[in-house]
């Protein structure tokens, strides 16, 4: 009867361990935070020059910001602002005032950044933006605004 109880001990244990290896404990997403004002977080550059996006419509609290074309991206992840690598950018102009679908690609480590601004333009602020991180098989989505991108306006 013992010999019984501790195989069904052992057994139980065991499947445990296998699902929470599973269930990726070290795949797990990072979290997205407003960016730190106490660490690095871009390339200095302010007005036309910038992509800051926001959770919050005509909000300050920027979680991500990059230089026009992409580069010099930085996010924070995991309470830490981490700068990240373009691999990608597609721009899709739709008229002759620089007015463009924009997607960018960028990763940290393992996790995989896809940025969409469906409505890029200098000029508007406020426009719907979709964030995604992924990692070995996990996907989270954050929806977004962008900010305004002008110090003129």
């Amino acid at each position: 009867m013992t010999l019984k109880i501790i195989t069904t001990l052992v057994l139980a244990e065991l499947c445990i361990v296998i699902c929470c290896a599973q269930s990726g404990g070290g795949s797990q997403l990072p979290r997205v935070r407003r960016l730190r004002s106490d660490q690095p977080a871009s390339s200095g550059k302010d007005g036309c020059d910038n992509h800051p996006l926001t959770f919050h419509k005509d909000g300050d609290d920027y979680f991500f910001d990059s230089h026009d074309d992409g580069r010099d991206a930085w996010m924070n992840l995991d309470g830490k602002n981490v700068r990240l690598t373009l691999l990608r950018s597609v721009l899709v102009y739709t008229d002759e005032f620089g007015t463009a679908n924009a997607t960018y690609e960028y990763r940290d480590k393992r996790t995989m950044i896809t940025v969409k601004l469906p409505f890029y333009s200098d000029y508007t602020n406020s426009v719907p933006a979709t964030v995604r991180l992924r990692r070995d098989g996990s996907m989270r989505t954050y929806k977004a605004f962008v900010a305004a991108q002008c110090d003129a306006l």
